[in-house]
């Protein structure tokens, strides 16, 4: 379980995650309470940490004295926001720490110019200066649950050498989804692996005449489960308000409890079940775009380009979909 500390004092108010960035440095600070997350306890010194809608911020406590902020800027050098700088006074402060509790430790210098102002840099460094033995890894990663609905238009076209070539079929059924999300950083959430698992229906229609005497028909019926590994990639990043978009890969197993073609000469009708060569697996290219609000619900829509799930040489049935849909996240 997580544990907090109460802090009250001051903290920076600038504005840090790209693209809202600060024109120049702003040291402006605000004094307020707040609740400082433990990152990792050492002796002497601890990290903490804390987040809020404007920036990610570390902090660092000297034994059982007042926490204190560690600066980081992340700014634009100019007005015309072409160029974006960073200035870095918290290396200072861990130097001047290096100094008082570990001066022997040569590598620990290298390291503080090297490190980053993440949590799992700034734990490491510390641990050096508190010549910690022990591993103890902090974790940046994280995970949360989604399901949701998708309300999809689904097209079948058949192409080819086929009675039907050129007919569309389409049709509107809704998808029930779930699966997980995992984070390479919990706390800026900009790129994310996704699991998804996902259930839909479709069918469709085609009719055909040939010489005014001769009718054909055929019916589709199909169920399909997806499995879709994707990634995610947040182009708009804030505390309430994530922009997406996401790519990946949906290996589909259908059923099929219609496949069936009629034939019609006169009054005389031929009906075929199992009729065409249809593929139990298939692999789809699914594309989404979509908002994230609060992190916890998410709204998005999605395309699926055209593929076949047929196994005929001669024509192809190829499905492609269109949707909107909304997720709704748990811990």
């Amino acid at each position: 379980m997580d544990e907090y500390i109460t802090y009250t004092g001051p903290v920076t108010m600038d504005k840090s995650t790209f693209p809202d960035l600060s024109v120049g440095v702003d040291t402006t600070v605000m004094q307020d309470t707040v609740f400082l997350k433990l990152a990792y306890r050492g002796k002497p010194v601890t990290v903490l940490t804390y987040q809020d809608k404007i920036k990610y911020r570390i902090f660092l406590q000297e034994g059982n004295s007042q926490p204190f902020e560690i600066k980081y800027y992340h700014f634009y050098a100019g007005s015309d926001k072409e160029a974006v700088r960073e200035y870095s006074p918290y290396t200072v402060t861990l130097n001047q720490l290096a100094t008082k509790y570990n001066p022997t430790n040569k590598s620990l210098r290298a390291s503080i110019d090297r490190g980053r102002y993440t949590e799992t840099s700034i734990v490491n460094i510390v641990k050096q200066i508190n010549n910690d033995k022990n591993v103890i890894q902090t974790k940046m990663g994280g995970s949360r649950f989604f399901a949701g609905l998708t309300f999809a238009r689904i097209s079948n076209e058949i192409d080819g050498d086929n009675i039907f070539s050129g007919q569309k079929s389409a049709n509107f059924f809704p998808s029930i989804n779930a699966g997980i999300d995992l984070f390479l950083n919990r706390h800026t959430q900009k790129l994310i692996f996704r699991g998804e698992l996902s259930f839909y229906n479709s069918s469709a229609n085609y009719d055909a005449i040939s010489d005014d005497v001769m009718y054909f028909k055929y019916h589709l019926k199909q169920a399909t489960f997806s499995l879709k590994p994707q990634v995610l990639y947040n182009i708009y990043n804030k505390e309430n308000l994530q922009l997406y978009l996401n790519i990946g890969a949906s290996f589909n197993y259908s059923f099929y409890s219609k496949n069936q073609h009629t034939y019609q000469f006169y009054s005389i009708s031929t009906i075929n079940d199992n009729y065409y060569g249809l593929n139990n697996l298939w692999v789809s290219l699914p594309v989404q775009v979509g908002t994230i609000i609060n992190k916890k619900f998410e709204i998005y829509a999605l395309y699926t380009s055209p593929t076949a799930f047929t196994s005929q040489a001669s024509f192809s049935i190829a499905q492609s979909i269109y949707g909107i849909g909304a997720h709704y996240y748990f811990k």
